[in-house]
């Protein structure tokens, strides 16, 4: 007894009905598993806050498939306007973590940087300049915005402002704030100006005020100013300990000549790191 061998063939139209439905179970299949069109459902007016608040940062996470980002920017947009200020604030940080890809809500976060709660204010500022960096068309009124955030009556959003002027490249006006910090008893604030400072996009007008620091009365400022201006600046630094050591003040020329004495030998490197 002989067995065939039955072989399956497809027509052209048949394979083509074949492909055509595979693609529509796919679509299906990214419809109903959709995170977007879950996380949507989340934020819901009927929802509880926390769930809102959660579902608007994962629309920002590495969460979303490439493919559904543009519509989670466009749903975290609509949730600028969340009656609940952590619902906002959540929204602005999912945009902030977003980036550039989210830049046409730069508009959208242009108001809550007036919001009556401070961490809306502070997450709004910080993703401006996430979303909208140069040469962003964004940037110039970004940078404006800003700047008038640097008045904010609170500290946290004044540094958050700052912050995000130096990274978009427009840290003029942020120098003091930065500075201010950098030579601050808190060890925190220093630590944050040390890290801003060093994400400069232009560090020109932070190694002016540096050099100027160099030659403070306390022997701390000089310390903290030597260390940041090697990494922002160092072919600044040697020339600017040669002035000091030309110093009217005696400890000012003392502590000048220690510094170049510990940088000859290695002239041109970074230092390890501020005197304890």
């Amino acid at each position: 007894m002989k067995f065939t061998r039955v072989r399956f063939r497809l027509g052209l139209r048949s394979l083509m009905i074949l492909v055509a439905l595979v693609s529509l179970a796919v679509w299906g299949a990214m419809i109903i598993w959709s995170p977007t069109r879950r996380l949507a459902q989340r934020l819901r007016p009927d929802q509880p806050v926390y769930v809102r608040r959660e579902a608007a940062s994962t629309l920002g996470s590495h969460l979303i498939p490439a493919w559904e980002v543009d519509r989670a920017v466009e749903i975290l947009i609509a949730t600028l306007d969340d009656p609940s200020p952590r619902v906002r604030e959540y929204a602005g940080v999912g945009l902030h973590q977003v980036g550039p890809r989210a830049g046409r809500a730069t508009p959208h976060l242009f108001p809550l940087l007036g919001d009556e709660d401070r961490y809306v204010r502070y997450v709004a500022a910080r993703a401006l300049a996430s979303i909208a960096p140069p040469p962003s068309p964004y940037t110039k009124e970004v940078v404006a915005a800003l700047e008038r955030m640097l008045d904010d009556p609170d500290e946290g959003v004044r540094r958050a402002a700052a912050e995000s002027l130096v990274e978009l490249g427009a840290n003029e006006k942020a120098v003091p704030i930065v500075l201010d910090a950098l030579i601050s008893e808190d060890e925190s604030l220093r630590s944050w100006a040390q890290v801003t400072i060093g994400r400069a996009r232009v560090p020109g007008p932070f190694a002016d005020r540096l050099i100027l620091e160099l030659g403070a009365d306390e022997s701390r400022r000089r310390e903290f100013a030597l260390f940041i201006l090697q990494q922002v600046a160092p072919t600044k630094a040697f020339p600017a300990l040669r002035a000091l050591v030309e110093d009217d003040r005696p400890e000012i020329r003392r502590w000048a000549a220690e510094q170049l004495d510990r940088l000859t030998p290695h002239r041109g490197e970074v230092a390890a790191g501020p005197a304890s």
